[in-house]
């Protein structure tokens, strides 16, 4: 039977149940759906997309697949094909990520100075495209 419908034999097994079970009418119900999990609730892919798209917790600088799955209680495969899905890469991101350094701030502030007010004596250069 499998090999004259071009399915598997456990499709073919599934059929056989469906029809001892409720006859006719449970084999054109149930068809030949595989068993599986449900999909993922939008409720909760909004949440996983609202937190991707917003900063992580702590000081880290992106949210990892597993930080993520923790975060909403969700498998790391279940994240990691919702992110393919709406092609997100937040590992990938190429906005500014902030520093660890802890004398970040005055370095910042000595490098924003030297550019708003340079030295008279100082040679500037401009790089074009």
């Amino acid at each position: 039977m499998a090999r004259r419908s071009d399915v598997s034999r456990p499709a073919v097994w599934r059929w056989q149940r469906h029809y001892a079970e409720g006859g006719v009418d449970r084999l054109l119900r149930e068809g030949s759906r595989k068993p599986g999990k449900p999909p993922t609730p939008t409720a909760i892919v909004a949440k996983v997309l609202a937190l991707t798209c917003a900063e992580p917790p702590g000081e880290v600088t992106h949210w990892t697949g597993r930080a993520m799955a923790q975060a909403v209680d969700l498998s790391l495969r279940t994240v990691q094909r919702i992110w393919e899905t709406y092609n997100l890469q937040p590992h990938r991101r190429r906005t500014f990520k902030r520093s660890k350094d802890p004398a970040f701030a005055e370095k910042v502030e000595d490098i924003v100075g030297l550019y708003m007010s340079p030295p008279h004596h100082a040679v500037v250069l401009s790089i074009a495209d």
